[in-house]
């Protein structure tokens, strides 16, 4: 099974959008690093949290860089299974850290993440 999957036991559960993005800035105002845990996903949370409402006033690391090559490794789907997908990487990607600070991708490839808003 690959990690991105469910695993048994684990049915795909509706996530409420608005709670969240609440979740996510409040983890990442206290660990602003932390955005790299979301991998690849990165550009594709930080998109959301701009169309929740927030802005770099809420969170610094809220402006306009992205990564076009690692952000084109985000899979297509339906918004529900990209956000589900983004916060199982976050959960792998705190769980099972590298060394060098890169993450897994979905296809288990190491993937340096680097957003120059965040400058780390």
């Amino acid at each position: 099974m690959r990690r991105n999957e469910a695993g048994p036991g684990k049915a795909s559960r509706r996530l409420d959008p608005t709670r969240v993005a609440q979740n996510i800035v409040q983890v990442l105002q206290s660990n602003p690093v932390a955005y790299k845990r979301f991998g690849i996903w990165w550009w594709f949370i930080k998109g959301f949290l701009k169309g929740a409402g927030y802005t770099c006033h809420q969170l610094w690391l809220l402006e306009d860089y992205i990564d076009p090559e690692v952000a084109a490794m985000v899979p297509d789907a339906p918004f529900d299974q990209k956000l589900q997908a983004a916060l199982r990487a976050y959960q792998f990607n705190s769980a099972f850290p590298h060394s060098d600070g890169r993450v897994e991708n979905e296809d288990g490839d190491l993937v340096m993440i680097y957003d120059a808003d965040a400058g780390i």
